[in-house]
């Protein structure tokens, strides 16, 4: 019989396996024979596989116990939180990484899906109008998407409607395919 010694290289390739096809009870079982919560990454498979379970507070302590937060870390608790119809926790966790060296571009996508999701619309419109005005950020056909989704799949037809009127981007068209949509489900 052979046996081996599970090292923090070997827990980080079970995890996701864990996370994704094994049940919570089996993967709180590994995470808590074995540890290794020291990796960066282990604590981001341990956050995504505890936020997928529906344990999101698990997942906001291992978060809280991170020294070293980075990009990947911040948007796998905000995603684990909405998921868990947690927008407002979201919202509240984009607000603290204000404060911290990260490029906020890769995140606002996130705190959009979150603000749609937890019918947080005029919220989400907010956001997306200081990533220009005060992030210095200029949002790309994706977030004009998101946002043309957010208002118009609440029945916000017009403000849809004058938002995209509004955009600087010419080629819009998966912009009114979104709002038509909607446009159909709320006029019908």
């Amino acid at each position: 019989m052979t046996s081996f010694i599970l090292d923090s290289i070997t827990f980080a390739s079970i995890l996701p396996i864990c996370a994704t096809f094994v049940t919570l009870k089996w993967s709180i079982y590994i995470h808590g024979k074995y540890g290794f919560v020291s990796l960066a990454i282990m604590i981001i498979f341990l956050k995504y596989m505890y936020s997928k379970y529906g344990t999101i507070k698990k997942a906001d302590i291992l978060f809280d116990k991170m020294c070293n937060k980075h990009i990947i870390s911040w948007n796998t608790i905000i995603i684990g939180n909405e998921r868990n119809g947690c927008s407002k926790e979201s919202i509240k966790l984009f607000k603290q990484m204000e404060y911290v060296d990260i490029n906020l571009d890769d995140i606002f996508f996130n705190v959009l899906f979150s603000c749609s999701h937890g019918g947080l619309v005029q919220e989400g419109y907010q956001y997306f109008k200081s990533m220009n005005d005060y992030y210095h950020i200029t949002p790309t056909m994706k977030y004009y998407t998101y946002m043309v989704y957010s208002l118009s799949h609440v029945g916000c037809l017009d403000e849809s409607k004058e938002f995209i009127n509004n955009i600087s981007i010419k080629n819009n068209t998966l912009v009114w395919t979104c709002f038509l949509s909607a446009y159909i489900i709320h006029k019908t």
